[in-house]
């Protein structure tokens, strides 16, 4: 077994044994949209010929955005930019494949951060 050769994900095959691990990324739009950097980070790892590139975790409601430049998939409005990329590592020819991560923040998420916050600052007295 080599780490170059191809390997069976399920019924999807990757062209090596090198994968990406999905992380937190920070390059997101405040709307949860792609930014360039986004863009040139997975076309630069595809370039790379990593067999497996498992994207930064994307929410996939609002309350569930666990931190500023997070990506979402929650709405319309982020499906043609995340399109965009799984395309772009596509068309760069090297047969990386990219897998999305799907995450909910839970009790981390920005919103249940600024309910606490809200609740703090009520009950402060000046």
């Amino acid at each position: 077994m080599s780490l170059f050769e191809k390997v069976l994900i399920g019924n999807m095959e990757v062209i090596n044994r090198f994968v990406r691990s999905a992380t937190a990324e920070f390059d997101a739009n405040e709307d949860g949209t792609v930014s360039e950097a986004y863009f040139e980070m997975y076309r630069q790892l595809a370039l790379g010929k990593i067999g497996a590139i498992i994207q930064g975790h994307l929410y996939i409601s609002e309350e569930g955005k666990a931190h500023k430049g997070m990506a979402g998939i929650a709405s319309e409005q982020h499906l043609p930019l995340l399109k965009k990329i799984t395309q772009t590592v596509h068309e760069t020819g090297t047969g990386s494949k990219i897998i999305a991560q799907l995450n909910h923040g839970g009790a981390h998420s920005v919103s249940k951060k600024l309910h606490l916050l809200e609740k703090i600052l009520k009950k402060r007295t000046y």
